[in-house]
């Protein structure tokens, strides 16, 4: 919108200095045309600087966009790029002296599943799903089905199970995603019911 107005504008220079004035055209729409590229470069350096400056301040902001546990990223905080740069044990050490750090637990979390250690994930999982992190609703409802998946067919625990998908409906009541939810519980129940009647 910014370099629409600036056009705007020196078209309108450039007719009212053509239609009163004694330059010559041509020399008024050299002359706006490098206004032009000034206005262009001058926008495009601050939003340079800006991004710069709001990424040195918001060590926490929440990246624009983000997939994790195995793909890319849009955007690295520098709290994030020192966590990865620590090795496995003086990261658990950290968690060790800060259990309640969510950015540093999310960095052991792709490790282990990196390392395809799904009971330690689990359990980690489990625990930063339980603080404030600056995860989405899909990321945070995709790592619960997870842990449902685990709990059914790792663990063998179809309580937790149900536990994890209970927490999709508390925390995002009203959704898409608390209503999958709740029909993928009601599915467990029906078939935990009809296992027990026959294995009676």
């Amino acid at each position: 919108m910014i370099y629409l107005d600036a056009v705007l504008g020196l078209i309108l220079v450039i007719l009212l200095a053509g239609a009163f004035g004694r330059y010559p055209l041509w020399r008024l729409a050299l002359e706006a045309l490098v206004g032009l590229a000034m206005i262009v470069a001058i926008h495009a350096l601050a939003a340079i600087l800006w991004r710069w400056l709001a990424n040195y301040l918001d060590e926490g902001a929440t990246p624009p966009s983000r997939r994790r546990m195995g793909s890319t990223f849009a955007r690295k905080t520098r709290r994030e790029t020192r966590f990865e740069a620590l090795d496995d044990q003086e990261l658990e050490r950290h968690l060790e002296r800060h259990p309640d750090d969510a950015l540093a637990l999310e960095s052991h979390c792709e490790r282990l599943w990196a390392a395809g250690r799904r009971d330690d994930y689990a359990r980690e999982l489990s625990w930063l799903l339980n603080l404030p992190n600056r995860m989405s609703i899909d990321e945070q409802v995709t790592r619960l089905h997870w842990l449902a998946d685990y709990h059914l067919r790792e663990n063998g625990r179809p309580g937790q199970a149900i536990e994890a998908l209970r927490l999709i409906e508390a925390r995002f009541p009203g959704t898409y995603q608390a209503t999958l939810a709740r029909q993928r519980i009601l599915s467990l129940r029906t078939a935990l019911a009809e296992g027990e009647k026959a294995g009676s």
